[in-house]
């Protein structure tokens, strides 16, 4: 008796013709995780505490991923109309420092970039709105 060989799946790694892939593997969760590294993200003028921080563990590194992933999520969700970091932290119930930090990190794997529209804050200055990467 020979068994089927495993379709490994290109962004969760699991076997992508079992009959529930789809409630683990949006498609994109596995580049997400795989492509960022927190370590790189800290600038070299960041403070010892953004170094300990980046390597505090997984606790912090799900809390992000989960958070990387909603702000992704919303800005798909937003499609062509896109979305500035405010619209996002306020849509997701986040600081507007959190939301743009997830941002920034899927702007360095290639998620998402600036659609080249403009839109105003609640304080009136203008903001980048961003949009994913089909």
């Amino acid at each position: 008796m020979m068994l089927a060989p495993i379709a490994r799946c290109l962004f969760c790694g699991g076997d992508r013709t079992t009959s529930d892939h789809l409630t683990h593997c949006s498609g994109r969760q596995g580049r997400l995780e795989a492509d960022f590294d927190p370590r790189e993200n800290v600038r070299r003028t960041d403070p010892d505490t953004s170094y300990l921080a980046a390597h505090h563990g997984n606790v912090r590194g799900d809390y992000r991923t989960r958070q990387r992933f909603n702000v992704y999520l919303a800005i798909c969700q937003a499609g062509s109309h896109g979305a500035t970091d405010e619209e996002n932290a306020l849509k997701l119930g986040y600081r507007l420092s959190s939301a743009d930090k997830r941002r920034g990190e899927l702007v360095k794997v290639g998620l998402v970039v600036d659609s080249g529209q403009r839109r105003k804050t609640t304080s009136g200055c203008l903001a980048i709105v961003w949009i994913a990467v089909e």
